[in-house]
């Protein structure tokens, strides 16, 4: 639907070189904010490479969400959890408008900046948020959860290709080199378009958020964004776990420059343009998530202890172990 209101403006774009993060407090950690020049949009160079969009479609094993002006895609359910902030979200909605939101379904086409009113119920990552099109002949949106638990084909080798993004790129090297994913998620939008729709103006990208019940990081990659500058349209990158501190905007959002700013620039502690990766989380390391300990105990003793029953059940003779003590039990029925 064409929106009818917005909260948000178009400006003119304003140089900026540093990025603000804020992260709000736990009950467990105090309030951080984050000032550094390692998470600025950087400038476009020819030397720094792109990054390549993990694999997708029908033979990455990804499911094709259906089609809509302003619609929920799918919704995605997590036995163990995403954590924004510090609070498990076991539910991820996927939108046609470029986000995805955690645990509460949010359907708008009026993109604004964290912290706002109208979002201040909802925790969302939103690499591409605006009012998008789709086309029927080539756009697509493609998604799919990957579980160390319940692994699919894909799953393995997808969760430790999304480890070595993190380990190779991430702003905080020393943060994610323990890091072992047990869920991850992975959205993409393929060919989406502005309003009202330009066939040469398309673009693509792709979303990853991966856990391991306690830690969670999220990736932004953009392919390629053919969106005119030229045309003031309202566009933001952002995510939002907490209203009261825990949100981050990039620079240009809701300004024109912002599909070339997105791609030729990066957050990544080496320079790796069109990537962004960020930390959505806030907890301790006494944070316990029950249900990733319930799935480890699952995976790592319950299936040893099923194998030995397994083994003693081939000693036993069937019961009742005879016609004797079959017909003397009264319990037994034929």
């Amino acid at each position: 639907t064409t929106p009818t209101e917005s909260t948000t403006s178009v400006t003119t774009p304003t140089e900026s070189t540093t990025t603000e993060t804020t992260l709000s407090k736990s009950t467990s950690t105090p309030s951080v904010t984050i000032t550094s020049s390692s998470l600025s949009p950087g400038t476009s160079e020819s030397s720094v490479a792109a990054i390549e969009l993990f694999s997708y479609g029908t033979l990455a094993g990804d499911i094709e969400g259906e089609l809509g002006d302003d619609v929920e895609v799918a919704t995605l359910d997590n036995p163990i959890g995403f954590t924004c902030d510090c609070e498990i979200s076991t539910k991820a909605y996927v939108y046609s408008n470029g986000y995805v939101t955690l645990d509460t379904q949010f359907s708008s086409n009026l993109p604004v900046k964290f912290p706002s009113s109208y979002t201040s119920h909802v925790k969302m990552i939103a690499p591409f948020w605006a009012d998008v099109m789709t086309d029927p002949t080539d756009s697509k949106i493609w998604y799919h959860f990957y579980n160390k638990y319940n692994p699919d084909a894909q799953s393995e080798t997808f969760l430790s290709k999304a480890e070595q993004l993190l380990r190779d790129y991430f702003p905080n090297e020393n943060q994610v080199q323990n890091f072992n994913a047990n869920t991850a998620v992975k959205v993409t939008w393929e060919n989406i378009y502005p309003r009202p729709l330009v066939q040469a103006e398309n673009a693509t990208v792709q979303l990853i958020i991966i856990s391991d019940g306690i830690t969670t990081y999220t990736g932004f990659l953009y392919g390629n964004i053919y969106w005119s500058p030229d045309v003031p349209r309202e566009l933001v990158s952002s995510w939002q776990c907490s209203h009261n501190g825990g949100y981050y905007n990039h620079p240009a959002s809701l300004e024109t420059n912002f599909p070339s700013e997105i791609v030729t620039s990066s957050n990544t502690r080496v320079p790796k343009n069109g990537l962004w990766l960020f930390k959505t989380d806030t907890c301790s390391d006494t944070f316990v998530n029950y249900g990733q300990l319930c799935y480890e105990w699952v995976q790592n003793v319950a299936s040893k202890e099923t194998s030995t029953l397994s083994r003693l059940n081939v000693f036993l003779p069937d019961c009742p172990c005879n016609f004797y003590q079959a017909s003397n039990d009264p319990f037994f029925l034929q």
